[in-house]
């Protein structure tokens, strides 16, 4: 049963885009981390600049949104409960000439 928050098609939604989110963010912060751990080791007397990171992960944030937003709005993913798993999710929805949908 999806409850009051997944049984409705916004709150669904929303939590869906969060937790997508969210998984790639941290990613890519793990990724600016270690890129900025090798430079500090290789040049251990160099400053680094704040701000360049802080202007990547705001681009990757706002690339995230805007591919997952347009990729629903373009009618290429729906938002659905997917019972078995007990979760929200993005469906790709079948193409024509495509034999089986895809979850991602």
């Amino acid at each position: 049963k999806p409850g009051i928050l997944f049984g409705n098609t916004y709150g669904c939604g929303a939590w869906s885009y969060l937790w997508q989110i969210s998984v790639s963010l941290s990613i890519f912060l793990v990724i600016c981390l270690s890129i900025t751990r090798t430079i500090a080791l290789i040049r251990p007397f160099t400053k680094l600049r704040v701000r360049n990171l802080i202007i990547a992960v705001v681009l990757n944030l706002a690339l995230q949104i805007a591919l997952r937003i347009g990729l629903h709005v373009m009618d290429v993913t729906k938002i659905v409960f997917l019972s078995s798993v007990a979760q929200c999710g993005l469906i790709a929805r079948a193409l024509p000439g495509d034999k089986e949908m895809n979850t991602f």
